[in-house]
């Protein structure tokens, strides 16, 4: 339960400037001003999530300062949990680990885990925006734990400070061709190479006009600060992740796998809240769906066929796995016949269940079933690229590139995703295939330019060629899997962590919201969103 405010030590020891405490399940939060009663439910209820370890959904007014309570209590429950005479994590729940290792690339540095140095539950703080980043920096300011090792996650296209590659439209891939210097194709870039003058939160701190003391920073700061001494804000942020105990970036990094992933962000026994979680429906839906063209199937086999020719021992891996982009590119043009739930006079879309295609899938060697020999196939061809990076050899084999391996990952993931709660996952998709019309000369109609009248050309022969179908005009541009469940893209977050907060003005009906995400919230907060009479005139 929660105590009266006081301006007095938790302690006993007298005053101390008229700061204000509040003791919530024996854990005392310093507040900068008197709370409002819905900052002190929310408080109480946050406390007592964290310190069960138990799920939270909490709904309070827009306005009412929830960001704030939010922070004051998480960051004073984790001092508290790190406090030698704390024995209250003896009674939290084991943690539940991922298991999606078989998904991950076959070597990369060690991600940081829930607990670092410091002995402390990591904190990750979800924001709707990157411009809501700024605003929690602002209110983390005004809190006695503003002085937290803290890190803020961005994408290149907000950290990038290269001149060159910052004003290319796809940061991400030049970034990626700069920094190969492994394999002798790039150049390296001079500012990732300054990222140890930003190692950890001492260095950053003593860059930076901090006459106050140790305060929380924003992404503009850390920009800032990189451009005059020279250092990558993106590579920085994420070597500070190792030694922070509050992580801020936006939710979607934590709920879209790739993107976790892509940041080498590891969920394992950590606290995640999610601020305005409102859309967080939406972006689970998002993470779980994905689309693949012709075009990259097409360019992927063709990178995989060029290696297989001098891959020695691994010319059946690679052989397998341009075999499957020729099987899903057989399947896009299977049914290009059949009745179309939309067409107009230049496209054709038709949408089957998430069963059915499984079914195909599975015989043409590319379904859910064949999903772990898939993976095990690209560690090793990933393994295979390192190894010929890493070599001293002066004329290195070609190697395939970045867009193949990422092509096939989000393949593994969506397979995954369709084998969701055994297998009940493939319930929850639809799958469209976008068909263009083909123009005389084999030109698609809104679409490129391709050789002959159906699929692309390829070493094997492999690909159908459209033109043995009878009267065939069309061909299939893309292929879409649509996620319709929230909980499916949601899993992956909910089982790795220690405990979820989730926050926002509108959440009601609270008992929907969590079916939708297939999470159990034992605490819950509901907002009065009526007007007291007294306030009508």
């Amino acid at each position: 339960m929660a105590s009266r405010p006081s301006t007095t030590s938790p302690a006993g020891g007298g005053d101390i400037g008229g700061k204000i405490y509040y003791t919530f399940s024996g854990v005392t939060v310093e507040f900068p001003h008197k709370a409002y009663p819905s900052q002190v439910a929310m408080m109480s209820k946050i406390v007592l999530s964290l310190k069960r370890g138990q799920n939270a959904l909490l709904e309070s007014p827009t306005g009412s300062g929830k960001s704030l309570a939010l922070l004051c209590a998480a960051l004073a429950w984790q001092r508290h949990e790190s406090s030698p005479v704390d024995l209250s994590a003896a009674d939290s729940p084991p943690t539940a680990a991922s298991d999606d290792e078989d998904f991950m690339p076959s070597k990369r540095r060690r991600k940081s885990t829930g607990v670092e140095r410091s002995g402390r539950t990591r904190i990750y703080f979800g924001t709707r925006t990157h411009k809501q980043v700024k605003q929690i920096v602002r209110e983390l300011n005004k809190t006695a734990y503003k002085d937290t090792r803290m890190a803020i996650l961005a994408g290149r296209e907000h950290t990038c400070i290269h001149p060159v590659v910052s004003a290319r439209p796809g940061c991400d891939e030049g970034c990626r061709e700069l920094n190969d210097e492994k394999g002798g194709r790039g150049p390296g870039c001079k500012f990732r190479l300054g990222v140890k003058k930003l190692r950890n939160h001492e260095a950053l701190l003593s860059k930076m006009d901090c006459p106050e003391g140790a305060r929380a920073w924003d992404l503009e700061e850390l920009v800032r600060v990189g451009r005059e001494i020279t250092a990558c804000p993106f590579y920085a942020s994420k070597e500070l992740v190792a030694s922070a105990d509050l992580v801020i970036c936006p939710y979607n990094y934590l709920i879209e796998p790739r993107i976790r992933d892509g940041m080498e962000i590891s969920l394992a026994g950590s606290v995640v809240i999610l601020d305005e979680a409102h859309n967080v429906e939406d972006f689970s839906r998002a993470a779980a769906s994905w689309e693949i063209t012709r075009e990259q199937l097409r360019e992927s086999m063709a990178d995989l066929e060029k290696v297989e020719t001098s891959a020695g021992l691994l010319a059946e891996e690679y052989g397998r796995l341009a075999l499957i982009c020729s099987n899903l590119c057989l399947y896009m043009d299977s049914e290009v016949n059949s009745n179309h739930d939309y067409e107009d006079s230049k496209t054709r879309v038709t949408v089957r269940f998430g069963s059915e295609v499984i079914n195909s899938f599975n015989q043409l060697g590319v379904g859910p079933e064949q999903r772990w020999d898939m993976s095990k196939d690209l560690q090793r061809v990933r393994s295979d690229k390192e190894k010929e990076e890493k070599s001293n050899t002066k004329r290195k084999r070609q190697m395939i590139s970045g867009a193949t391996g990422r092509m096939f990952e989000d393949l593994i993931h969506v397979l995954h995703y369709l084998s969701y709660n055994q297998e009940k996952g493939r319930d929850d998709y639809r799958v469209a295939m976008v068909y263009k019309k083909i123009e005389r000369g084999g030109k698609e109609t809104g679409g490129n330019d391709t050789k002959g009248p159906g699929a692309a050309s390829s070493i094997r022969g492999w690909l159908r060629d459209l033109s043995d179908i009878p009267n065939c005009q069309w061909r299939c541009d893309s292929l879409r899997f649509w996620c319709m469940s929230p909980a499916v893209g949601f899993e992956g977050l909910k089982d790795a962590v220690r405990c979820l907060v989730l926050t926002s003005g509108t959440l009601a009906p609270l008992a929907s919201f969590s079916t939708e995400l297939g999470v159990k919230f034992h605490q819950q907060l509901e907002a009065s969103h009526v007007i007291d009479k007294r306030q009508v005139r």
